[in-house]
C-alpha cells in the first residue's frame, strides 16, 4: 500500500494507461520530445535491463535511455544490436514493463 491508502499495483497501472493514453493523443514525437531530458545514459542499469529480458524485447543488446522528468523509473529506452538501426521503447522499470514500443527513434534528440 502506498501512504495515501491507494494499493501499489493500481497506482503502477494507472501509470501504464496514463502513458499509453498520452501516446495515443499527442503521438510519440511529442511524448518523447520533451518529457525526457538529456542527456542520453550508456551506462547499465539493472532494471532497465532486467525488464527489456523478461519482456524479450528484440534486438537490444545495447541500449541508451533518458529519465522522464515526471515519473520517477519510467525511462525512454531506445534499443540496438548494430549500433545503426535504433528502436524507441517507454519502459516503466519499477513495474518490469515495457509500457509503449517498438516505435521508432525521434532524430531530434538524437
Amino acid at each position: 500500500m502506498a501512504s495515501n491508502g491507494v494499493p501499489v499495483k493500481t497506482l503502477g497501472v494507472v501509470s501504464a494507461l496514463l502513458v499509453t493514453a498520452s501516446i495515443g493523443y499527442w503521438g510519440a514525437k511529442q511524448l518523447t520530445a520533451e518529457p525526457y531530458p538529456g542527456p542520453w545514459q550508456e551506462s547499465p542499469h539493472p532494471e532497465i535491463s532486467a525488464t527489456l529480458k523478461s519482456q524479450s524485447v528484440p534486438n537490444c543488446s545495447r541500449y541508451k535511455y533518458r529519465e522522464s522528468a515526471q515519473n520517477p523509473s519510467e525511462y525512454l529506452v531506445y534499443c540496438t544490436a548494430d549500433g545503426a538501426t535504433w528502436t524507441g521503447y517507454i519502459v516503466l522499470a519499477h513495474l518490469h514493463k515495457v509500457a509503449v514500443g517498438p516505435f521508432e527513434p525521434d532524430p531530434a534528440l538524437e
